[in-house]
């Protein structure tokens, strides 16, 4: 990472979990950037969306837009009015085919973070490639507050059964200076 990267916090999951939090985030930079590695343990689909969630919020204020592809087709979509997470990324399902050692790479820029006149943006992007092919996306959220991102949550996607982010899964997230 360029030197304007700082490492706040990085883990490894020793087991499977049905979120991850980053806590307490220092309000010294002006910019964050989440980098995760992720598998999930669910077993319908070849890859698994992923959540994102602020300051366990529990409001309708979290908005998205998505854009994904394969080698074949293109698809878009838009969520709005959702509380507590919404899709932002994929995972990797250690199931149907795929591959235990393969972890779906997925980076969320959020800028302004700690400024407490505005409302918090970010930019969510992955590449998976499954057994069953390649998958990309790209996610432009909105947060409606105006409080500074104090943690961040990331989530198993799949609301219909327990499926869990997988144990090997990576999270770092790094402030910038003066970005």
């Amino acid at each position: 990472m360029p030197s304007t990267y700082s490492q706040i916090s990085t883990t490894t999951l020793g087991s499977n979990v049905a979120s991850y939090t980053f806590s307490n985030i220092p309000q010294t930079y002006t910019n964050l950037v989440l980098v995760a590695n992720i598998q999930s343990t669910a077993t319908q689909y070849h890859g698994e969306n992923i959540k994102i969630g602020f300051n366990g919020n529990t409001s309708s204020t979290l908005s998205a837009t998505r854009l994904q592809g394969d080698n074949s087709s293109a698809g878009s979509g838009r969520s709005s009015g959702v509380t507590t997470s919404i899709i932002s990324g994929r995972a990797i399902n250690q199931t149907s085919g795929n591959s235990t050692s393969v972890f779906t790479p997925n980076i969320f820029h959020i800028p302004n973070y700690s400024n407490t006149t505005t409302f918090k943006s970010w930019l969510a992007r992955f590449n998976e490639i499954t057994s069953a092919g390649s998958y990309y996306g790209a996610f432009a959220g909105l947060f409606q507050s105006t409080a500074a991102i104090t943690s961040i949550t990331i989530y198993d996607g799949l609301d219909s059964s327990p499926a869990l982010l997988a144990a090997g899964s990576t999270f770092t997230l790094y402030g910038i200076k003066g970005a």
